[in-house]
């Protein structure tokens, strides 16, 4: 005995006797039943897009508004200004760090004749932190100790200074910046760092 329907003929042992289809419950197209459809993915894959455009933006928007993280790299870039200053004056640059009131400023302390000749320009430029961040700590060459009063860090005309670490916090999370003549770039951390922590890592 047999069982004609429109997807195959059934033998009463219950194997599939349509000649032209590879598999019991195959459709018209050849595909199983229990596959996704070409529509279903596409609702999955809109409904991806969906998600990430929704959830991404945020996240990007949340970290870039920060306080604590834009200080932090507002400090790396400054720092980075300082180096690149240093390399085109003849004179280097300045960085001074005012613990109290929350301050950064790049300087040119002796104008001398540049690369063109012509005397540079004392270049001035100052970071002042929110009222939310201060500086938790400051720590300069090889003391154990932080610094209590201004800091100021000389870039030579090579580019150079002395290693130093500056820690930022906003009451709840601290985050460091460890400058090294020794390291290629600029270390951050999502830590409080000090002059042993650069030893280990170093």
């Amino acid at each position: 005995m047999t069982l004609i329907s429109t997807i195959g003929i059934w033998s009463k042992t219950g194997h599939c006797r349509w000649p032209r289809q590879r598999r019991c419950g195959a459709g018209f197209f050849g595909k199983s039943s229990d596959a996704f459809t070409l529509l279903e993915l596409l609702v999955v894959l809109v409904l991806i897009v969906i998600i990430v455009g929704v959830t991404v933006p945020r996240f990007g928007m949340d970290l870039l508004n920060d306080p604590l993280k834009k200080s932090t790299r507002d400090l790396v870039y400054l720092i980075k200004g300082a180096r690149e200053r240093a390399l085109t004056v003849a004179g280097g640059a300045m960085l001074s760090i005012d613990i109290s009131a929350g301050e950064f400023s790049l300087t040119n302390p002796d104008p001398q004749a540049g690369a063109t000749g012509q005397p540079d320009e004392p270049v001035s430029r100052t970071i002042e932190l929110p009222d939310t961040i201060t500086i938790l700590s400051v720590f300069v060459g090889d003391g154990d100790r932080p610094a209590t009063g201004p800091v100021e860090i000389w870039f030579s005309p090579q580019g150079m200074a002395g290693p130093f670490i500056v820690n930022l916090t906003d009451g709840s999370s601290v985050m460091g910046v460890d400058y090294s003549p020794f390291l290629t770039d600029i270390r951050i951390a999502d830590e409080q760092l000090e002059p042993t922590t650069y030893e280990l890592d170093g």
